[in-house]
């Protein structure tokens, strides 16, 4: 995408000018933070919502020379030749399958360097796209790409508030999109976005926000035009409809409409003409004919094809898909097609394509193998926690995934969809997602009346869940068995990326599943949890040199959730997980980190520092790592030896670690006291935000204390400095954090008793001057 004045450069510091409209200058004082503000947007957009998304291939197109009237007209109405655009939203509608997502495709591509500003892509079948809370994120993120003055403005606007992805999508696009575009020239543009889909946006009543949002636009300051314009295509569904009938739609909408017309017709004749010439090149060692015009198929076969589809061009590609096949002779999968009848096709909108794709179905020999996995496939992944982030490079519709979840053989998978081609996409690689081609096939598989026999239902939550946690269960059990947690894991990017989020999330999904089936409950007896945590630990360890925020938060997150499970599974009433029930109670009160003789001392710090996460209330998690590196400035952060990893063994148990290794007895009372002592000496002052990674939340810290004041929150420079200051009191004897409050006084002489006493347990100095002058 390319629009004048995009240049794509990233500057830090300094001072920026800017002229815009009447030689108004802005001055925007860019700070070390803008790429961070970009990257808290990034992580918001759906990037698989965006014309040139991998995850969309194959990617929808038309056949050169089909749709040519309706690409002309919407090609005249975007450049304004002639005056032909008066209006400001073009509405692209009509049926299933008839090619309206081509159309928005080939638009997104022929203005991608010049007028597209942003495309969104609705799937009901893909769940980063198939609502509307990352909708305004996408499109700013793509402003910012092709416009360097809107990325400037957008970023000033995330730095005013950077919790404003937390407000509504209707406050989002007023202050992402309206505001910033509301600065620059008005002689500029216009900045075309294109939205596909809307009618798989599952949520109906976010169809006609949408549009309200993009009919006030051009009302919000009525005496300057707004210099957005848009395409919407979609079915013509009742709440869509009625949202484009509104009074204020009038003077800005203009309307196509796409459907079984003549030219649809033509297009689709053309389209079967030139597909089955390929076909006769590839696959003429296989063919043989005796049509009259000794050409293969026959013309009036290709003209029955053509009426048969009834404008829908998803018939005519589903057919050439099915029929370009080395499983059987072309011609006999085209003579089966071409004497399919719809008689026993009853109350269906498209009898034709139905019958099409119970033929398919037909072949399926193992159809009892082949449904769990076009369940999966028509069951969008749900995330049971409040990590959605986490494990999102995880291809959950994987060959290698699916085989998991369902106990097959990796390759059975492949075998299973063999000849199913036509209707999905299956790729190379085990590790990339297999798709549905069309919505149209979701759709006649979940509707029994259509697909009869084949119906093929959604997996509801709790089915879903316990699939999914009967292998976040197993995959650290079996990582464990191959790979015991003292030799190094050599793990495939795919496989460490699944073991991750089993050991962050397995019981986020556990606790979701009313009924645990035999499964599962064998699963939870089998599954170590405190062997898990050690493997989280090992795959966290490329973080260590870096920060150790990632493997304390995975650590600080199980615990602070080990109630729920264990609550849960107690509660259980046909039968136990008694293994799974001891693990979380002994893991409650404490365990301990046990770490290679030849681990470096880096590490046996990382070590200690676990044990201030028991009991944690979180709010200053965020630089607790920052004040152990002040209180043992002795030992730099480093990376973790590739051949040793550390364990985590129960507080008590028979199991001991070799007498040479280093062990950290992580309690719950340590953590506890800890936590209580630094609360008492920070609470006061630093209140107010935390930072979290990738993004600025702001929340309260209420303190009980009757005689202290909530104040303004403090910036977080300033939390930094109050949690600096605290360090060098211990370290120096002095008690300048204290201001004379004796209660206080007494709270920093325990802490330091206490932080001296971590520092000999690691062998390390005990005496603070000489830390200091380190």
């Amino acid at each position: 995408m390319s629009i004048s004045n995009s240049n794509g450069i990233t500057v830090d510091g300094g001072i920026h000018n800017f002229v815009f409209g009447d030689q108004k200058t802005t001055n925007y004082i860019k700070e070390s933070s803008d790429n961070e503000f970009f990257m808290l947007l990034a992580g918001k957009a759906a990037r698989n919502a965006l014309y040139d998304s991998e995850q969309r291939y194959p990617l929808p197109s038309c056949h050169p020379g089909t749709r040519a009237p309706v690409l002309d007209k919407l090609s005249r109405w975007i450049e304004g030749e002639d005056g032909t655009r008066n209006t400001s939203v073009y509405w692209l509608y009509g049926p299933a399958g008839v090619g309206k997502s081509a159309i928005a495709q080939a638009l997104s591509e022929k203005y991608a360097a010049s007028k597209l500003a942003a495309a969104f892509f609705f799937s009901r079948n893909d769940p980063s796209r198939d609502k509307l809370q990352p909708f305004v994120a996408s499109i700013a993120y793509q402003l910012m790409l092709v416009d360097s003055r809107l990325r400037l403005l957008i970023i000033d606007s995330i730095r005013s508030d950077p919790n404003i992805f937390d407000t509504s999508c209707e406050n989002q696009f007023r202050k992402l999109i309206l505001e910033p575009f509301f600065k620059l020239d008005a002689a500029e543009g216009p900045y075309l976005v294109i939205i596909d889909g809307l009618d798989e946006c599952v949520e109906f009543s976010s169809q006609g926000r949408l549009l309200a949002m993009i009919r006030e636009a051009y009302t919000y300051v009525p005496a300057t035009p707004f210099r957005l314009i848009f395409i919407v295509c979609s079915r013509p569904e009742l709440l869509i409809r009625h949202g484009f009938a509104h009074q204020g739609f009038a003077p800005i909408l203009s309307r196509i409409e796409i459907n079984a017309s003549g030219q649809s017709n033509k297009d689709i004749t053309a389209y079967l003409f030139d597909q089955f010439a390929s076909l006769r090149q590839k696959h003429h060692r296989f063919l043989c004919y005796n049509s009259e015009d000794g050409l293969w198929p026959a013309e009036d076969d290709i003209f029955q094809l053509a009426r048969r589809a009834c404008g829908q061009f998803i018939f005519a590609v589903t057919v050439i898909k099915y029929v370009d096949t080395i499983d059987d002779l072309p011609q006999d999968r085209l003579q089966t097609i071409l004497q399919l009848r719809t008689e026993g096709i009853h109350n269906s909108p498209y009898p034709e394509l139905d019958l099409l794709y119970r033929q398919i179905l037909s072949a399926c020999s193992k159809w009892a193998k082949v449904q769990p996995v076009l369940r999966l496939l028509v069951t969008p992944h749900r995330s049971a926690g409040n990590l959605s982030l986490r494990g999102k490079g995880i291809a959950w519709r994987s060959a290698w995934i699916m085989s998991l979840l369902l106990d097959l053989r990796e390759s059975e998978i492949a075998v299973l969809l063999s000849r199913l081609h036509s209707v999905l996409y299956v790729p190379e690689s085990d590790h990339v997602d297999i798709r549905i081609l069309h919505t149209s096939f979701v759709e006649f598989l979940q509707d029994p009346v259509r697909s009869g026999h084949y119906y093929t239902q959604r997996l509801t939550d709790p089915e879903y869940f316990e699939l999914v946690s009967i292998l976040l269960l197993r995959t650290p059990s079996k990582m464990l068995a191959q790979y015991p947690p003292h030799y190094t894991l050599n793990v495939c990017q795919p496989l460490k990326e699944l073991a991750i989020v089993a050991c962050w999330e397995w019981a986020d999904y556990c606790i979701n599943v009313k009924l645990p089936n035999a499964q599962l409950l064998t699963a939870m007896d089998e599954f170590e949890l405190h062997s898990a945590l050690a493997l989280g630990l090992c795959l966290h360890k490329e973080r260590w040199g870096e920060k150790l925020e990632v493997p304390l938060d995975m650590v600080g997150y199980v615990f602070s959730r080990s109630k729920e499970p264990l609550s849960w599974a107690q509660a259980l009433v046909d039968r136990k997980p008694v293994r799974l029930i001891k693990g979380l109670e002994s893991f409650s009160n404490g365990f301990r980190v046990g770490f290679h003789p030849s681990s470096s001392p880096g590490c046996w710090r990382y070590g200690l520092v676990l044990s201030s996460i028991l009991d944690v209330d979180w709010r200053y998690s965020e630089f607790r790592e920052a004040f152990f590196e002040i209180l043992f400035p002795e030992y730099e952060p480093d990376v973790l030896p590739q051949y040793r990893v550390p364990a985590i063994l129960p507080a008590i148990s028979q199991m001991e670690f070799p007498e040479d290794w280093v062990v950290i007895y992580v309690t719950r009372k340590q953590g506890t006291l800890l936590n209580k002592l630094v609360d008492s000496l920070l609470a006061g002052p630093c209140r107010g935000g935390r930072r979290e990674r990738g993004r600025w939340s702001t929340r309260t810290v209420l303190d009980t204390r009757k005689d202290d004041v909530l104040g303004e929150p403090l910036t977080w420079k300033e939390q930094e400095d109050q949690t600096r200051k605290l360090a060098e009191d211990i370290i120096n004897g002095t008690d300048h954090i204290c201001g004379g409050n004796w209660s206080k006084r007494w709270d920093l002489h325990r802490l330091r008793k206490l932080l001296t006493n971590y520092r000999r347990q690691l062998g390390l100095s005990e005496d603070w001057g000489a830390t200091m002058s380190h």
